[in-house]
């Protein structure tokens, strides 16, 4: 599976040393020595990575449906309610957007995989890869998007509460800035960059090393915003938790001192501290809910690189019998997770989905019960029709 000689084609001389069917397809086609048409035939007895059992195949549809099914209900809600067009909760949208995105995938790929072996098929194959990584990207950016507004918010909250009437503005510019540009990397290969179209002996699959190397710089780099974002925010709290205890003893040495001024300005103080605090606080829990989100996404991209280095020292201790499909579904994990967090960290959100989902079922038992009636009005009961029947018979005879 992760043989240097299935995934390093330069290395390969001879169709003898092919142990898959994708490393024998791009062999052909890098040399050109038979037509596509007998190619099928030569490599239809190796092996595929692209083959799956129907277990696995029902695994990725169930997936892909888990993972649209909470990212709707967020999008839905934070479209559908103006009280939650703000700048944090049009992050959390562009999230949901590109998880569901990573969840619509999913089932396609099946799709594409149990069609007939062909050149077609590994072009399908090649673009919904691309869709995958796309997905990740602009995840990473969304997460990204929303770790800087956390740490401008907790870190610079004068700058933070003097750009409010701009925030959207700017919201916008980044979100419509990031899928632009992601979507010009990720889909280079559906532009031809791909080892499907031009010869490269250095070859990974469908991808040239240099394409790979700027998805994984453009990834790393957005990790590391998102490290030193959530990093910078997390200390910040934790400072601000110290100011708050000496004030706290400040104010109680204040409060003890005699004198009617003194009181007031306490009084004062108390109030205004207290509108602050709860902004602060707001944000401390908003700043929290983006953190548990970096993580969780953390842990399941660099989980299967673990694997990947695991499987190359030693390939029996290899914990991913089935490479690319269990490496695709651990690093859309953190799809299905991302909403589930938002949902349950985030009061307002919450709240309109639960109003959104109430009115979903009262408007299906309304058509149901619709239904029901124009059912009965168009098939009357037997006994009924009778009485009308012997009623106006009886009206007829008065």
């Amino acid at each position: 599976m992760f043989n240097n000689s299935s995934t390093l084609l330069g290395k390969t001389s001879s169709a003898e040393k092919f142990d898959k069917q994708l490393s024998c397809f791009l062999w052909y086609l890098r040399n050109q020595t038979v037509p596509h048409d007998q190619i099928q035939d030569l490599c239809s007895n190796y092996p595929s990575l692209l083959e799956m059992g129907t277990a696995a195949n029902v695994i990725w549809c169930v997936m892909g449906i888990l993972i649209i099914i909470p990212n709707t209900l967020v999008l839905g809600t934070v479209v559908g309610r103006k009280e939650l067009h703000k700048p944090i909760y049009l992050f959390m949208a562009n999230l949901a957007v590109s998880d569901i995105l990573a969840g619509v995938t999913l089932p396609c790929s099946v799709a594409i995989r149990l069609e007939s072996l062909g050149l077609s098929r590994l072009y399908k194959v090649m673009n919904v890869t691309s869709f995958i990584i796309y997905s990740q990207m602009v995840s990473a950016s969304a997460l990204s998007l929303l770790s800087i507004y956390s740490y401008v918010a907790v870190r610079h909250p004068v700058y933070f509460h003097n750009q409010a009437g701009n925030a959207k503005c700017y919201s916008g510019i980044a979100i419509v800035s990031s899928w632009s540009i992601l979507s010009f990397f990720a889909f280079s290969s559906s532009m031809g960059w791909n080892c499907l179209d031009m010869a490269d002996p250095a070859c990974v699959h469908f991808y040239p090393p240099a394409l790979i190397g700027i998805i994984a710089a453009i990834i790393i780099s957005m990790v590391g915003i998102m490290m030193f974002t959530n990093i910078s925010t997390f200390q910040a709290i934790r400072q601000r938790q110290k100011i708050r205890i000496g004030q706290g003893l400040v104010m109680q040495q204040l409060s003890n001192t005699p004198g009617q001024n003194t009181a007031r300005v306490s009084q004062q103080h108390n109030i205004a501290q207290e509108e602050a605090e709860l902004k602060y606080q707001k944000s401390v829990h908003k700043a929290g809910t983006v953190v548990i989100q970096v993580v969780l996404a953390l842990i399941f991209w660099i989980l299967p690189l673990v694997f990947i280095a695991i499987c190359l020292i030693d390939i029996k201790k290899c914990p991913l019998q089935n490479g690319p499909n269990e490496m695709a579904i651990l690093w859309t994990l953190n799809s299905l997770i991302n909403p589930i967090a938002g949902i349950v960290r985030t009061p307002e959100l919450r709240k309109g989905v639960r109003q959104n989902c109430a009115a979903v079922c009262r408007a299906v038992v309304t058509a149901v019960q619709g239904n029901d009636v124009e059912t009965q009005n168009e098939n009357p009961v037997p006994g009924n029709s009778a009485n009308l029947q012997e009623g106006s018979v009886h009206g007829h005879r008065q």
